[in-house]
């Protein structure tokens, strides 16, 4: 299993061999180390990279973003190898995944997708949640979808396809839209 950390560039359109448009993601790789080769058991095993911080905002105390990434059990890393866009280069589908664009605090209609109520005759139930609860069990049920934040969790996309990996340059082009916003950190992890 190959795998790179990105930051997102942004989308733009290429065109295929056959002169269709496709909508691609550009994934700029960042330099890491291999800073830990961690075997858990016989058949789990996984590699921790280390990226350096930016110098405007390090801290003594801080130590730098470590991520994890779990590879298969044949194959080999060392401490100190640099992981770049080579890693991916024979690569046909990579899952992805990063933080969700945050939409802030949200209502029912746009959250969940309830429908609204109506909008004439003296009704005062426009955009608003509706009964949350019965004579029984006299209390909000758990799970009740209600209004909220939206947004800001961590989000994988699976089977993405990558369109075209630049090394020299450090660039991943992937077929289709990734989690986050620009300049956002992203794992992509080949299949």
């Amino acid at each position: 299993m190959s795998f790179v950390l990105g930051k997102k560039v942004g989308m733009t359109r290429v065109f295929d061999s056959e002169g269709k448009a496709v909508a691609v993601s550009v994934i700029s790789v960042v330099s890491a180390k291999v800073s830990k080769v961690i075997n858990y058991r016989e058949d789990l095993k996984s590699v921790q990279i280390e990226v350096p911080q930016n110098k405007k905002n390090v801290s003594k105390n801080k130590p730098a973003n470590r991520y994890e990434f779990r590879i298969k059990k044949e194959q080999e890393y060392k401490v100190g190898q640099n992981i770049d866009a080579n890693n991916l280069d024979k690569t046909e589908f990579v899952d992805i995944s990063g933080p969700s664009k945050g939409k802030g605090f949200t209502g029912v209609i746009k959250r969940h997708g309830f429908s609204r109520g109506p909008e004439t005759h003296g009704s005062h139930h426009h955009r608003s949640t509706g009964s949350i609860g019965g004579a029984y069990p006299q209390r909000v049920v758990k799970g009740r979808k209600m209004p909220g934040r939206m947004g800001g969790t961590f989000t994988t996309v699976k089977n993405l396809k990558v369109f075209d990996v630049d090394c020299e340059q450090g660039l991943i082009l992937v077929a289709g839209a990734v989690p986050g916003a620009r300049k956002s950190l992203i794992k992509v992890m080949g299949k």
